[in-house]
């Protein structure tokens, strides 16, 4: 097998995150297009589902931009500490959010659909 065909049938982690990353990028921003040109034009009591759908958006948003971090740090091939992950996380402003993803909280606890994570 040549180097080629290695890359093409086994893309490395830091491809790998980066396609990730570039896939919540877009989800991230199509639901922030429907927030801003759906919700504002919503009647009625609707304030919990519009802080519901802005948590949806903003959980896109960081995880998107942890996973390009990820993959641009991965991308030198020398491996990450969990020092790295942390600097990493860091940036993420929902702090349960970088928590679940450091491991310093389990993944059970993530936020349940109608709560609101307030960071």
């Amino acid at each position: 097998m040549t180097p080629l065909e290695f890359a093409v049938d086994r893309p490395n982690l830091a491809v790998v995150l980066a396609r990730l990353g570039s896939e919540l990028a877009d989800w991230a921003a199509c639901s922030r297009h429907i927030e801003n040109a759906v919700l504002p034009r919503l009647t009625g009591g609707g304030g919990a589902d519009v802080q519901q759908f802005d948590a949806l958006t903003q959980h896109l948003e960081q995880m998107s931009g942890f996973l390009l971090r990820l993959s641009a740090a991965a991308d030198d091939g020398a491996g990450l500490t969990t020092d790295d992950i942390g600097r990493l996380a860091a940036t993420i402003s929902l702090s349960r959010l970088a928590d679940r993803l450091t491991g310093r909280e389990p993944a059970s606890e993530g936020t349940k659909p109608g709560e609101v994570e307030l960071w």
